[in-house]
């Protein structure tokens, strides 16, 4: 199954129809009255998604009126979710092996202190990606945080849907006191702001470095015309001085060529405006789960400073969170730790001022260089 057919037959199916798959690339239905009232259908419906499709199937598509018809159906329903999991947190893992893999500073050192076994609160919210520029692409991204130390575990919603329905529980009785107090709206914006934009600039690299190389053939075609013409414009003065007894006109030829480059520059302006790029992002869906972990604590230490940290170990994805940096929400394989108040921050998070070359943690002061206030 794609991933449309298999959103329609999970769609479907929570409202109450009775779907098999059906080769190549279909599915079968058996809709209930609501069902048949949206779709404007009868009981049993046959739908294909793919190139090829089974006999005497109708032809679903995301532009396609069945979407539309299901997603009027559903409305907001599942925006928000809470959910609890009753899964054992499995074998306990070579905690000094895994710290190893997670934990690379380039400037700092840690040591592990303990690990136990609690639960822990992850939010996951799905995004709708849309980058408009001389073409459009859109994305669905799903981001997924430790709401106890915000790192990421982003593998974890694909992880879910193959958990049996049987080991969820009700959120309010897994959500367990270890568990720590509800994000606020701002730390909600600010923490997934970053995370999101982060990853839409990796899932839409490709697609900037193609606009990038169209864009750079226009500029190329652009400036060899008009070096043409500004050739021509100064060769016609060059032939004008050869003629015997012909005067040039020097004030024709600089009313060419800042005409010339007057044109030249009205049509470098519509380049750039053809491939301004414009990247929006809708909130779609918001999930809590609380679950047992293995949690791992450590002690950061740079210098004379220490801060206490921990990551946990997520039985669904088998692997640590991954420690984020906690100015742009990157996912850096080496950290760097600052001096003043001991973040963790990927490279250029702690580099140079542009204006004054002092190096400061964009963590510390998200606003600017504390030196040049640039």
């Amino acid at each position: 199954m794609n991933s449309l057919s298999e959103w329609m037959a999970r769609a479907m199916a929570a409202e109450g129809a009775v779907v098999d798959t059906v080769e190549p690339e279909g599915l079968d239905a058996l809709l209930p009255p609501s069902l048949q009232d949206a779709f404007r259908c009868g009981e049993l419906v046959r739908l294909g998604f793919g190139s090829m499709m089974p006999e005497n199937a109708r032809r679903v598509t995301l532009e396609s009126d069945w979407v539309d018809s299901l997603g009027r159906r559903i409305e907001t329903r599942g925006r928000r979710t809470e959910v609890g999991l009753d899964v054992s947190p499995g074998k306990a893992p070579d905690a000094a092996e895994v710290l190893r893999k997670a934990l690379v500073f380039d400037n700092a050192t840690y040591r592990f202190t303990e690990m136990k076994a609690v639960r822990a609160r992850y939010r996951i919210m799905v995004f709708r990606v849309a980058a408009v520029s001389d073409e459009k692409r859109e994305d669905v991204i799903a981001v997924t945080v430790n709401e106890g130390n915000a790192a990421r575990a982003d593998g974890l919603a694909a992880g879910l849907l193959d958990i049996p329905a049987a080991t969820w529980l009700p959120f309010a009785a897994a959500d367990q006191d270890e568990c720590p107090g509800r994000w606020t709206p701002e730390r909600i914006r600010d923490v997934f702001g970053a995370a999101v934009r982060a990853l839409a600039g990796e899932r839409l690299a490709p697609f900037l470095a193609g606009m990038e190389r169209r864009m750079g053939r226009d500029l190329e075609r652009l400036h060899a015309y008009h070096e043409d013409l500004r050739g021509e414009a100064v060769r016609r003065q060059t032939e004008g001085r050869g003629r015997k007894g012909a005067k040039p006109d020097t004030a024709i030829t600089a009313q060419r060529l800042a005409a010339i480059e007057g044109e030249y520059e009205a049509k470098i302006a519509d380049v750039r405006r053809k491939y301004g790029l414009t990247v929006e992002l809708h909130p779609l869906q918001t999930i809590l789960v609380s679950m047992p972990i293995h949690r791992l604590a450590f002690v950061i230490r740079r210098r004379k400073g220490e801060r206490a940290g921990y990551l946990d170990w997520n039985p669904i994805t088998r692997k640590l969170d991954a420690l984020g940096c906690e100015a742009c929400g990157a996912l850096p394989q080496v950290h760097s730790v600052c001096d003043d108040r001991l973040h963790g921050v990927c490279s250029s998070c702690l580099g140079a001022c542009p204006a004054c070359a002092k190096s400061y943690c964009r963590a510390c002061h998200p606003k600017g260089c504390p030196q040049c206030r640039q």
